[in-house]
């Protein structure tokens, strides 16, 4: 009782109160703790639950597609190099040895003349060639850096799986297997870019005319020296690893072959197998006549 006569339970009361209130509040702030922490938990297993169904999902929709799409495709033999797609894909075939690709990756680990004398077409003539090729020309210190698929091709003689292949002295060459009555066979003289001589012989003056020369051929418009009467002559230029300089051919404009030539090539470039002759001032100016076209490739019959 307070000295006025008045009681204190109602201060008793409020003082209880506000604890009670606190308590409680207390309570209501820990609970909301734990349920924010609980969500947080939820959320992280919901998100880790999402990404791991996507993931399955993922992976199940490639192995239908891959399932669905298998026939579709004739499974390659694995290799180093990979094969391009051949144009006899439609027709399958029964291969009496290797295919083309582990063919190519033979012809290049093998070490000696024996293993590759295996891997090649017409080894009795081209044999003595690649023997010399590897033991005393560019093939001595080569070796195969990068390897990139070309295409394949049907020209009515060979169908041909081609691989462009850069050396270890920056200079690129053509890998090409051809398929020989069911057999993968690496075709040396488009390899080793053979001819019936040397371009030092042709560049030099030693030799006048040579057959079967493998160059680059594009289109030209230069008339000059020799070579000035437009009407008479078509120009091209031909290019080949073996020289740093392009050389001018001219073949006669009454050739059909060679007005077909221009056409093909367009404003590109082609693989061409030739025969050429020196003029009668000699080859200061790296002009020759075209005599021949064995054949718009390096692989020849």
């Amino acid at each position: 009782m307070h000295r006025n006569g008045a009681s204190n339970q109602p201060d008793v009361t409020s003082l209880r109160y506000n604890q009670f209130q606190k308590r409680r509040n207390r309570q209501k702030a820990k609970h909301q703790a734990e349920r924010e922490k609980l969500n947080q938990v939820l959320t992280r297993r919901l998100l880790w639950i999402s990404f791991i169904l996507l993931i399955i999902g993922f992976i199940s929709i490639m192995f239908i597609f891959k399932w669905q799409y298998a026939d579709d495709d004739i499974s390659a033999t694995p290799s180093k190099l990979q094969p391009a797609i051949t144009l006899s894909n439609s027709k399958p075939i029964i291969w009496d040895g290797p295919q083309p690709s582990e063919v190519a990756d033979r012809f290049l680990t093998a070490r000696t003349h024996e293993e590759r004398l295996r891997w090649i077409r017409r080894p009795e003539q081209v044999g003595p060639i690649m023997k010399k090729f590897f033991a005393e020309g560019a093939g001595k210190d080569e070796k195969v850096i990068n390897s990139k698929i070309i295409a394949s091709s049907d020209d009515g003689n060979f169908i041909t799986d081609r691989f462009e292949l850069t050396m270890n002295d920056g200079l690129p060459r053509m890998l090409c297997i051809v398929h020989c009555d069911g057999r993968a066979l690496v075709d040396f003289e488009s390899y080793a870019r053979c001819g019936s001589a040397t371009w030092d012989e042709i560049l030099s003056g030693k030799v006048n005319k040579a057959e079967r020369m493998r160059v680059f051929i594009s289109n030209n418009y230069y008339y000059n020296f020799s070579f000035t009467d437009e009407t008479k002559w078509i120009s091209f230029l031909a290019k080949t690893p073996e020289s740093p300089n392009s050389i001018h051919l001219y073949g006669s404009s009454d050739n059909q072959a060679f007005l077909d030539l221009k056409k093909s090539i367009g404003t590109g470039t082609m693989t061409c197998t030739i025969s050429i002759e020196a003029t009668s001032e000699g080859t200061p100016h790296r002009q020759f006549i075209l005599s021949e076209l064995t054949a718009k490739d390096w692989v020849t019959p």
